[in-house]
């Protein structure tokens, strides 16, 4: 009887992980179709976007001088913040880290990204320290590391579930949640010093798509 229930638990299990690598194939397949489909004129249209553009050249304006040959007014570069709101996975969150340091309404921000999908200013000509605080955010790289932690933490315990059938004895996890913490931080370590977080995933190659199996196979 044990070795019977044993085979039939282990059956379960590659029942279960099968009907959930089917389930996965059957969602990027339909993903591919949406794309391909119904998104084929929006991706087009951005496409023309990104290829043909119109870029107004201003001249730069002279420096005034006085008698003595020092300078009297100059132009100077300063930095402005856009954002392309189609881009933003999550304008309400986006619009209140850069209302606390822009010291702009939120609401007010929020609005300006709903108004526009493709591209909007958020401020023109801010300082420096400025700039530089909100290069140091980098919002979009924080979504993507959070988003991978929460996904190999949930590997983890995944693990554990289907090695025991989804009822995990109370020893394994203690020894679990115990080892939750080196899981994610051999994970942190790895996918920073494999790169994965320097580029811009819509536009990823297959050195990218390398350094990430190569990365997810050190990890685990």
């Amino acid at each position: 009887m044990p070795a019977s229930n044993s085979r039939i638990g282990a059956s379960y299990r590659l029942y279960l992980l099968g009907g959930i690598l089917l389930l996965w194939c059957c969602a990027i397949c339909l993903r591919l179709v949406y794309l391909q489909l119904f998104r084929y004129g929006d991706f087009e249209q951005r496409a023309q976007r990104q290829q043909q553009r119109t870029i107004d050249v201003s001249p730069k304006r002279g420096i005034i001088y006085d008698r003595a040959g020092h300078e009297l007014a100059m132009s100077i570069l300063v930095d402005s913040v856009f954002a392309v709101p189609s881009e933003v996975p999550d304008p309400a969150t986006t619009a209140g880290l850069l209302g606390r340091v822009l010291n702009i309404d939120p609401r007010e921000l929020l609005a300006r990204f709903k108004s526009s999908h493709t591209f909007c200013w958020v401020a023109r000509k801010v300082d420096a320290d400025t700039s530089n605080r909100i290069r140091a955010m980098n919002l979009r790289r924080l979504v993507v590391f959070l988003h991978d932690l929460v996904a190999a933490a949930l590997a983890w315990m995944a693990a554990y579930w289907l090695r025991f059938n989804l009822d995990v004895p109370h020893e394994f996890a203690v020894v679990m949640l115990a080892r939750l913490p080196l899981v994610i931080g051999v994970h942190v370590a790895v996918f920073w010093l494999f790169g994965l977080y320097r580029g811009l995933w819509r536009y990823a190659s297959l050195p990218d798509l390398r350094n990430i199996v190569m990365a997810v196979g050190i990890a685990a």
